[in-house]
């Protein structure tokens, strides 16, 4: 089974219709192709879920409905994997706060995409990222030797 960890960006484009025209096309398809086969596992973080079902978006209950649908078919055959994000947070936070007061290089990087990038860097078993910010997460993917999906 193969492990594609799900960006914000991603969900976001995949389930908001006010999202980026192409990357909402880009975001479907790449779905499909991954996750309407057996053998993929959607993994999600839980700050990903915050930014995901934010305000705006659950004010919209066929969204949410699409969503809840979706997921629902994906955990009925076991491909969905929610990833508590406790053991990456300490660590994120001393990594912004480091760069921050050093000076010079800093990368101007959510909370949420360096719990990612820890994630990634972690022992989790993943195959794929699935985002549309390919530069957050190339260098840590690529030290993990993980792709990053869609292709561009």
């Amino acid at each position: 089974m193969k492990n594609f960890l799900a960006d914000t960006g991603y969900l976001i484009a995949l389930y908001d219709p006010s999202d980026d025209p192409l990357q909402i096309e880009k975001a479907k398809r790449s779905f499909r192709s991954l996750f309407e086969r057996e053998g993929n596992r959607l993994i999600v973080m839980w700050p990903v879920l915050y930014e995901t079902l934010n305000t705006r978006l659950t004010k919209r209950i066929d969204l949410v409905e699409e969503i809840d649908s979706e997921w629902a078919k994906l955990e009925a055959r076991g491909r969905l994997q929610y990833v508590d994000d406790q053991p990456f947070r300490e660590r994120s936070l001393l990594e912004w706060r480091n760069e921050l007061r050093r000076g010079g290089h800093y990368r101007p990087l959510s909370l949420v995409d360096r719990v990612l990038r820890q994630a990634i860097l972690s022992t989790l078993k993943l195959n794929a990222v699935l985002t549309f910010n390919r530069g957050d997460f190339e260098d840590v993917c690529k030290t993990k030797r993980i792709a990053i999906i869609p292709e561009f």
